[in-house]
């Protein structure tokens, strides 16, 4: 019989797998750690029956640290971090976790890698294969693909398992080994040249290639609103009255900024006021559901719809995922596959207290087919329930809420679209149009289950083709243009997505990391705010955008971003691509430091302000 060592990335992922395979007829055997229990069972896999041997690791088993002449921040030139060795080991905190790898491989025949099906999990596969083959140089290595603990996903990954993917790990590591460079560099610069000089509460000054767009999105909004100079427009508004209702038509023309157009348009309507339908649009529309659920789109909707931070629903998504609860949740996939039928997950919530009713008259409906979005990463599918979960049994009220959330989204992509009567009536007085919408909802069908969206009727009154009328009130109305808001994390999160600044797993870090930095703040109503120290810093590196790239826009991480995924591929080298980006930086650094004055002004302002205060912009005071 063989022996198998499974390792998965967190403990409750390997209890949860262990209880699936198992089948209750499980033994705990002797660990070093006193987190990652190891479990002993038979069960098979590819077919033959095999001893099991299951623990697991805390994601991340290595660290990459520079060779220690290259640690001291005050003696080592900056620019030589960019080329310097880089040493990776088992952190510190992971020496449990060694222990138990090297002591369970040393009798094992096979290793199998239950970890997450993304690259970072790849990375930590290949950190545990070199683990285990310190002591069996031999060991024989699979990977276990699945999308949720579930009995069905885990049955299946045991007869499907494969090789693992270099190509994943070392789009990893070259993003990880460019951004400890760059950052070292870069951070050390700004921490031993300004720390000492301003009262920031802030450790260090630090920057990172993900850090940096993310606070230039920031600021460049909170620039935008204060240098907004507000100007008047006109437009006309047509009131009339009919069947005992009031409806509002609006110009054909939208606005206009030069009030004397406007007012001799307006004095043709008033002189010749008589209104004539000119045309009615009468036709049926529809409301389509929301698409399945990618990682960004959950963000997005939990900081908009539940308050919840980006950072705070991964952390409520991932606790749900090792669970069981719900599948994987980071994917960029919006589309199901075609192997996955979404009627037995419906089926699911026939009992449940909250959408049991809707699901029993979804499955009534017949045929479920979910909607299809266009993107897939073809390697989870999106994010979807997969064991029913009761209010009460949540760990907290704002795990239910990301729960419900989630399912709710599922069977409203799972269900046709809403269906409505529209009415668009065109007006025309004096040779200026004006027009109307009226709506009338006939079938609801995923708006019932899905309060986050709202499709409301507006009343029209019937009108007629060459019908004429006096208008109850025509007017002539001022207003103001008014600046943009500050972003939302919803706002930033789309801007991150559209730029290609980190990824569907890791943009919720990079918007706490300014944060942790004192660079920016969030209010209560999830806007970002840029501290003194924040907006001191955006102005330092923009003040070098003529002469090397722009680090405060998204340009930069964006080219790094496409590269990992070219080396995910094998399109590219790992080393070609480090070696290009250490290069690049190392001009920049450069001119950057033959050339303090910019960054010496911009950052020495901090002494005669709170550097750490985040003040509202001028126009929104």
């Amino acid at each position: 019989m063989n022996i198998v060592l499974n390792v998965a990335e967190k403990p409750s992922v390997a209890r949860g797998i262990t209880d699936l395979l198992s089948q209750g007829r499980k033994r705990t055997e002797f660990t070093n750690s006193q987190t990652n229990q190891v479990f002993s069972f038979v069960c098979p896999l590819e077919g033959q029956q095999c001893k099991m041997y299951f623990t697991s690791v805390r994601g991340h088993l290595m660290e990459q640290e520079f060779d220690i002449k290259y640690r001291n921040w005050q003696r080592t030139p900056m620019q030589d971090i960019l080329d310097a060795p880089i040493i990776t080991s088992v952190s510190k905190d992971c020496k449990d976790i060694e222990k138990n790898l090297l002591h369970y491989s040393k009798m094992c025949d096979r290793l199998v890698l239950w970890l997450d099906c993304d690259r970072e999990g790849e990375a930590i596969a290949y950190e545990v294969i070199a683990v285990c083959r310190r002591v069996n140089a031999h060991i024989a290595v699979r990977r276990a693909i699945f999308s949720a603990v579930t009995k069905a996903d885990i049955e299946n990954a045991c007869y499907r398992l494969r090789n693992p993917n270099r190509s994943l790990a070392e789009a990893v590591e070259a993003r990880q080994e460019i951004d400890i460079r760059i950052g070292a560099c870069m951070t050390r610069f700004m921490t031993v040249h300004y720390k000492n000089e301003i009262a920031t509460e802030a450790k260090v000054l630090s920057y990172g290639p993900c850090q940096m767009p993310t606070l230039g999105f920031i600021v460049e909004r909170f620039n935008k609103i204060e240098s907004f100079v507000p100007e008047k427009f006109w437009s006309i508004q047509l009131h009339i009255e009919k069947d005992g209702q009031s409806n509002v038509f609006l110009w054909d023309r939208g606005r206009l900024f030069d009030r004397l157009a406007a007012l001799t348009l307006y004095e043709a309507c008033l002189e010749n006021p008589l209104a004539r339908v000119t045309h009615v649009n009468n036709r049926s529309t529809k409301r389509h559901p929301p698409l399945p659920l990618d990682t960004v789109e959950m963000h997005k909707d939990a900081t908009r719809y539940l308050k919840v931070s980006s950072h705070e629903s991964m952390q409520l998504a991932e606790a749900l995922y090792n669970k069981g609860y719900i599948s994987y949740p980071r994917t960029e996939t919006n589309v199901f596959p075609t192997s996955m039928n979404p009627r037995q997950f419906v089926e699911l919530f026939t009992n449940h207290p909250q959408f049991g009713d809707y699901a029993r008259k979804l499955l009534n409906a017949g045929n479920i087919v979910p909607r299809k979005g266009k993107k897939n990463d073809e390697a989870h599918p999106p994010i979807h329930p997969v064991k029913p979960l009761r209010r009460e049994e949540a760990d907290s009220e704002r795990s239910w809420q990301l729960y419900e959330y989630i399912t709710r989204r599922f069977l409203a992509c799972c269900s046709p679209p809403a269906v409505g009567d529209e009415s668009i009536v065109f007006i025309d007085i004096s040779g200026e149009g004006f027009h109307s919408k009226g709506l009338v909802v006939r079938e609801r069908n995923w708006l019932d289950v899905y309060p986050y969206s709202t499709w409301n009727g507006r009343f029209m009154p019937a009108l007629t083709a060459g019908e004429e009328f006096m208008p109850q009130k025509l007017l002539m109305v001022e207003s103001t243009t008014h600046a943009p808001g500050l972003l939302t994390e919803r706002n930033l999160i789309e801007l991150m997505s559209k730029h290609g600044i980190g990824t569907d797993a890791t943009m919720h870090e990079h918007i706490k990391k300014v944060q942790d930095r004192h660079y920016a703040k969030k209010d209560r109503n999830f806007t970002f705010l840029p501290t003194n120290l924040g907006k001191a810093i955006y102005k330092a590196f923009k003040e070098y955008r003529h002469a090397s790239i722009d680090l405060t826009k998204p340009n930069l991480r964006a080219n790094m971003e496409r590269d990992m995924a070219h080396i995910a591929s094998g399109q590219k080298q790992k080393q070609e691509v480090v070696a290009h980006y250490s290069q690049q930086m190392k001009q920049i650094f450069l001119n950057i430091r033959n050339n303090m004055d910019a960054f010496d002004n911009a950052m020495f302002a901090l002494r005669n302000v709170r550097p750490d205060e985040a003040p509202l912009p001028n126009s929104a005071t």
